[in-house]
């Protein structure tokens, strides 16, 4: 760091691949680590150690995302190294493999990524299958996803290896209490769908009810007759224009027979009344 407090590198930034948890303080002294190692030594366990290390540096800072990171890092180089690790080097392998294992899954466990978490436990039992740690965080994380029988099997299990346990009393408790609330809830459920199917379909509405529903349907359906009704009066007297010229015409034919009928009879009564008086020509 330089006077102002700042990283050293250019213009103050973090040299690439240099990370720092937290801001130092100007004029506060630090003191380095070096580590003088060679670069086959770092490609195996020293590197698998040295990510560990970082990866619980970042934990203690709630750093998580950093965290889980390293503890990734030293996943891979572990694995990696135990391919090509001779037979007094494979314990020591494995021993660090779980470990990384084990805290990536507390980190997991932390930011409640519960999935990731069970995986990483499975991973590490399936190396050291008598592991505590990785058994109790597998419990956890079942518990997370609500699955009950793995989390009892692992706390089973957990048992078997170390009775006395603080963590193992606490999580049985919590895993007793979930449970309990589980079968009250179910018998409820249970309970509600006996009693629905016992009184069977839902009741039809109250006679008043039906009364009113069926009084407010006669009024509309009323009221939309007279609309009709009065529509087709409208229309009966309103007659259209080849209705109106129907009707002159069987009214001008009319007028024309009454016509000629009253001309006939005033013919007939005239000629009759010139026989009787003796009218017309000798």
């Amino acid at each position: 760091y330089g006077p102002s407090g700042r990283a050293a590198g250019v213009e103050g930034h973090l040299p690439k691949g240099v990370e720092v948890a937290r801001a130092v303080p100007p004029g506060t002294d630090v003191l380095f680590e070096v580590f003088d190692i060679t670069h086959e030594e770092a490609s195996g366990l020293t590197e698998v150690t040295l990510r560990k290390e970082a990866g619980n540096r970042w934990f203690s800072v709630q750093d998580f995302t950093r965290a889980s990171r390293a503890y990734q890092k030293g996943v891979k180089l572990a694995e990696s190294a135990l391919s090509e690790a001779g037979p007094e080097e494979v314990a020591t392998f494995r021993e660090l493999l779980v470990a990384c294992l084990t805290n990536l899954a507390a980190t997991y466990l932390t930011t409640r990524d519960f999935t990731r978490a069970k995986e990483a436990c499975v991973r590490a039992l399936e190396v050291d299958p008598d592991n505590t740690k990785a058994l109790l965080r597998a419990a956890r994380a079942a518990f997370g996803l609500d699955e009950f029988v793995e989390c009892e099997a692992c706390l089973k299990r957990l048992e078997q290896l170390e009775p006395s346990s603080p963590e193992l009393a606490k999580e049985k408790l919590r895993l007793a209490k979930a449970r309990d609330a589980y079968t009250q809830k179910s018998k409820k459920m249970a309970q509600a769908m006996s009693k629905q199917l016992v009184s069977g379909p839902p009741k039809p509405a109250s006679a008043a009810t039906a009364t009113a529903q069926k009084t407010q349907k006669a009024e509309a359906e009323s009221e939309a007759d007279g609309e009709k009704a009065e529509e087709d009066e409208d229309a009966s007297v309103v007659p259209k224009p080849e209705q109106a010229a129907q009707e002159d015409a069987k009214a001008g034919s009319r007028g024309a027979l009454m016509f000629y009928g009253v001309s006939t009879v005033v013919l007939m009564v005239v000629l009759a009344l010139s026989w009787f008086f003796g009218w017309g020509p000798e």
